[in-house]
């Protein structure tokens, strides 16, 4: 018998590679996805086709139907993904005892005792399902509990009302920062409904996915503690214990990067973090604070490969910009240079020298100053050859192109 299609979902690692490749490759037929069976592709598309009706662009070639994401962020004020957040599902014991403990608790504080003698007995709800949800709203910062003659009292903790001003700042961050999705339940937990006056022209939605990843490592960053981290594979399961120092967001594309280190290694290492499927906090780790500030002196010399030893190399070119008519070149170069450091040293000619962990990270870089650069010499030796074979080899392709 056929399993009856359900729109909830209990667990969002189910949908999370799913609604990912449906936002950034798009267009795959059910037999190009990889990741489970053909049925669970089609579950998990009439999932998103539910949560982004607006959103659906489908197309038929053949016998094939392909579908995929189509979302101008220009026209929108709130990330669509968050919809998804939003749908797990629920027994009907957790939504009964949801509105009734609201209700139960939003003027007086009762204890378990009282609580079970106002639920519905019909219900047969057992004492200890209600007391495991008790614990459970105590531990999310729904309920306040209390201690009165050895006996445990509960209370709803009322939101309170946020400015506008205030709202505005939530509207913002929402969209911006990890852990967004707080920001939208808030939201929905006011009275009032503001339009956002916001809208993005660098917008990354599809990164909310990841949202409970950056949670919990934010959390043992916080705690001091290390993790078990627990990768996606399409074969076997791979773990690794790890040491979280810090997040960091990409400005270029929005991915997001825990950077740490990984048991019994010396050197820092990054993992994506929607490569994560899960993380698992362990115990505290004594030497945080030392391994944060090793890091910390460390970072300027990282550009976007994070992974490797702690050797520097010195890179230097010259650049010949018009310092009257090109002053924006000049200012970008500042403003993404990262620990780089420009100087005049002639007219209309300037030298930015930089020293880094790995030189490789840095060719997108230098690849937008191409027809401008006078001279580059690096520490690292066949660095400045490899860069130039690959100019040349995009050269020819070019070529043969046109």
């Amino acid at each position: 018998m056929a399993k009856e299609f359900q729109e909830l979902i209990k667990n969002i690692n189910t949908i999370r590679p799913y609604a990912r490749d449906f936002y950034i490759y798009g267009f795959k037929t059910r037999e190009e996805f990889k990741q489970k069976s053909i049925r669970s592709y089609d579950t998990e598309r009439r999932r998103i086709e539910s949560y982004f009706h607006n959103n659906i662009e489908s197309e038929i070639n053949g016998s094939k139907k392909t579908v995929r994401l189509a979302i101008d962020s220009t026209d929108l004020s709130e990330n669509p993904f968050f919809s998804i957040w939003k749908a797990k599902s629920f027994t009907k014991n957790d939504i009964y005892l949801h509105f009734m403990l609201i209700h139960l608790l939003k003027e007086e504080s009762k204890n378990l005792q009282e609580i079970l003698r106002e639920l519905d007995n019909e219900k047969l709800i057992e004492e200890g399902t209600v007391r495991k949800k008790l614990s459970e709203y105590v531990k999310l910062g729904i309920l306040k509990q209390t201690k009165q003659k050895k006996v445990n009292y509960y209370k709803l903790i009322l939101f309170p009302e946020l400015s506008s001003d205030f709202l505005t700042a939530i509207q913002f961050f929402k969209e911006v920062l990890p852990v967004g999705i707080l920001g939208a339940y808030i939201l929905n937990a006011q009275k009032v409904s503001l339009k956002s006056p916001f809208i993005f022209k660098h917008f990354y939605p599809v990164h909310t996915l990841d949202d409970q990843i950056a949670f919990d490592l934010l959390t043992a960053i916080r705690l001091k503690k290390h993790i078990e981290i627990h990768l996606f594979t399409h074969k076997k399961k791979i773990s690794k214990s790890f040491l979280p120092i810090k997040l960091l967001v990409s400005s270029q594309t929005g991915r997001r990067y825990v950077m740490g280190r990984t048991v019994g290694s010396h050197n820092f290492t990054s993992f994506r973090l929607d490569h994560i499927e899960s993380v698992k906090i362990l115990g505290v780790d004594e030497d945080f604070d030392q391994i944060a500030a090793e890091f910390k002196d460390a970072l300027p010399y990282f550009w976007s490969n994070m992974n490797g030893n702690f050797k520097t190399s010195t890179f230097r070119m010259q650049l010949r910009i018009d310092e009257y008519r090109e002053t924006y070149l000049i200012d970008r170069i500042k403003r993404e240079g990262r620990s780089g450091k420009l100087t005049k040293i002639g007219p209309n000619l300037f030298e930015y020298e930089v020293k880094l962990f790995d030189l490789t990270g840095i060719k997108p870089f230098l690849r937008t100053f191409i027809g401008r650069i006078v001279k580059m010499e690096a520490s690292r030796k066949g660095f400045v050859a490899s860069f130039l074979k690959e100019v040349s080899l995009m050269y020819e392709f070019y070529e043969e192109e046109h």
